[in-house]
């Protein structure tokens, strides 16, 4: 009988070594992956002291002060020319100068800024012409003239100035002075002989240039009738010395 109790208590001491712990056995959880919501609550985002930075804000671009106005600086005038006393000439001239002054503001009204100031615009004058009278011997401006030299403009203007400064004349009353050298061309004809002569021509005009644009016109220069009387004397003419008058009406720019 001692083999058998042996036997069971040995048994009895290894069941417990190999006995397995009831959480190997137990079923896994299927409850999130068969679509049953965690029952767990959610937990909230942790709470942080950093403040929410503040959206940049865009930068208006400030406009500076306007500009000082000035006049524009080169001018230029084209038109067509009528005089004479015994003798008629009737031709095109070029003017082309450079004007000196500092308009003064006399008002300003959205941006827009009356003034007004004394110019003086040096420059160089060019002319062709063609001549009538008496040495054509009956024909109609049988010669031709060809002048150039220098000449000066002095006078008064009124205009607008917009922010950049520039002005946009609206009236300019000059008087002008010229000096120019030239030569007379008459051909021969049937009822002339022809000759060519060189001559002094001196000129003094009083004139206006009247602007196009409007009061709030802001291009840099603007279209302008020319508008002047002239008084000339041609000096070394074998044919018509003396005083002549005459008109100018053109454009200028």
């Amino acid at each position: 009988m001692r083999f058998p109790a042996a036997l069971l208590a040995g048994l009895l001491v290894a069941l417990p070594g190999q006995a397995q712990p009831a959480d190997e056995f137990a079923l896994p959880s299927f409850t999130v992956d068969a679509g049953v919501p965690d029952p767990r609550p959610l937990s909230p985002p942790p709470l942080t002291s950093t403040p929410a930075e503040p959206a940049p804000s865009a930068s208006l671009a400030q406009p500076g002060p306007p500009r000082e106005p000035r006049w524009p600086r080169a001018t230029i005038s084209i038109a067509g020319t009528l005089s004479g006393r015994k003798e008629f000439t009737a031709g095109v001239e070029v003017f082309a100068g450079v004007a000196f002054g500092a308009p003064q503001v006399l008002s300003e009204t959205s941006g827009v800024r009356e003034v007004a100031g004394w110019i003086v615009v040096p420059g160089l004058t060019g002319a062709w012409s063609r001549l009538s009278g008496p040495v054509c011997a009956g024909s109609d401006f049988c010669g031709q003239r060809w002048t150039g030299g220098a000449s000066a403009r002095v006078g008064h203007a009124t205009g607008t100035s917009t922010p950049d400064g520039v002005v946009a004349l609206k009236r300019f009353f000059f008087g002008e002075l010229s000096a120019q050298v030239g030569g007379v061309n008459v051909p021969p004809a049937p009822l002339t002989v022809g000759s060519r002569w060189a001559e002094g021509v001196f000129q003094l005009r009083g004139g206006v240039q009247l602007g196009t644009g409007g009061r709030n016109r802001q291009a840099s220069s603007n279209l302008l009738v020319h508008l002047c009387a002239l008084v000339e004397y041609l000096a070394f003419n074998p044919v018509g010395q003396g005083v002549q008058f005459g008109v100018v009406l053109g454009v200028g720019f």
